[in-house]
């Protein structure tokens, strides 16, 4: 999608009710077009390079639905890219549950997966590409 430099991306978010301590949500910006390159490790991002946010500590995650916003930094002017959650948990064994997401927009417009596209959050510091387009406004 064109992503344009200021925009403000936001959700709501929340896990459950008096949580294991370990979730960690990041939002990430890709620039390189349609690319899914979210990287091959645990640790990498690939293209997924700028970090506009981070939601959660490795102690505390809200557990009320919260609703977070972020302006796209990180390049300047339009470019046509993808905005990517990525749920991060240090240690699965001992910690992390889950989270939600929730009413996601682009400046006030509503944007929704594009249609195919699985919605998953597994357990583990991996990436999750959500493509994303902006709701068409009827005539």
């Amino acid at each position: 999608m064109t992503l344009t430099a200021g925009e403000t991306f936001s959700f709501y978010t929340r896990t459950e009710s008096n949580p294991v301590p370990g979730d960690t949500l990041q939002v990430r910006v890709s620039t390189n077009g349609a690319s899914n390159n979210v990287g091959s490790t645990t640790t990498s991002v690939g293209d997924f390079s700028i970090l506009l946010t981070t939601v959660g500590t490795p102690a505390s995650y809200p557990d009320v639905w919260t609703q977070v916003s972020a302006a796209l930094t990180g390049f300047s002017g339009s470019v046509n890219g993808r905005i990517a959650f990525r749920y991060v948990c240090t240690d699965t064994l001992a910690n992390c549950d889950y989270v939600g997401i929730d009413t996601v927009a682009l400046d006030g417009t509503a944007a929704v997966p594009e249609p195919g596209m699985p919605l998953t959050l597994g357990i583990g510091a991996t990436a999750l590409a959500i493509v994303m387009r902006r709701r068409q406004k009827r005539a």
